[in-house]
């Protein structure tokens, strides 16, 4: 009897020894460029990384942060929007400046950050600010749409260069045209 102990329990031994040899190992995914984790978009460019941080239990952090969306109070009192962080008095402490913050129902709902070309664009009062998207295109002028922005920024003409926006215009109507949109 003491001997078919011992060999049970050697042979229990040596099977879950083998069974760890069938162990498969799994390496981290990469930390985003701010150390936070990024979205599951293959392929995203930086800037078109959103982070919806009522979606994920553990957001990303933008400024080394983690957000408690209910403890922020930066869009009460503001309309349903895009602002820059600082914008028109939206201001999430701790988050920078090229911070695009979203606010819905006097709460925020999102933080993105622009990390492209001159980062966070800030529109004139009444109009969603944006990210800078130029880095998707080539030199020209081109119109809101052209750049994926907010429908109300449909007639806002944009001069791209290098990547990055270097001019803007409000038109009456702004005609996309490629790289040669216009104002008309």
């Amino acid at each position: 009897m003491k001997h078919g102990i011992r060999t049970l329990i050697a042979l229990s031994g040596a099977v879950l020894g083998a069974g760890c040899t069938f162990l498969i190992s799994f390496e981290a995914a990469d930390p985003g460029p701010d150390g936070g984790d990024i979205d599951a978009t293959p392929n995203a460019p930086d800037a078109e990384r959103t982070f919806d941080v009522r979606a994920e239990p553990d957001p990303p952090q933008d400024a080394g942060r983690d957000w408690d969306l209910d403890s922020l109070t930066a869009c009460k009192g503001h309309l349903d929007g895009l602002y820059c962080n600082g914008n028109q008095n939206v201001t999430v402490t701790g988050a920078d400046n090229d911070d695009l913050v979203t606010c819905i129902g006097g709460k925020v709902n999102r933080i993105r950050f622009c990390d492209k070309g001159n980062g966070c664009i800030r529109m004139l009062d009444g109009y969603p600010d944006q990210c800078d998207e130029c880095f998707k295109k080539g030199d020209g002028v081109y119109c809101g749409p052209d750049l994926g922005w907010h429908p109300q920024n449909k007639n806002q003409r944009v001069r791209c260069q290098s990547g990055s926006q270097v001019g803007l215009l409000l038109c009456g109507t702004c005609v996309p045209n490629g790289a040669s949109s216009y104002c008309k």
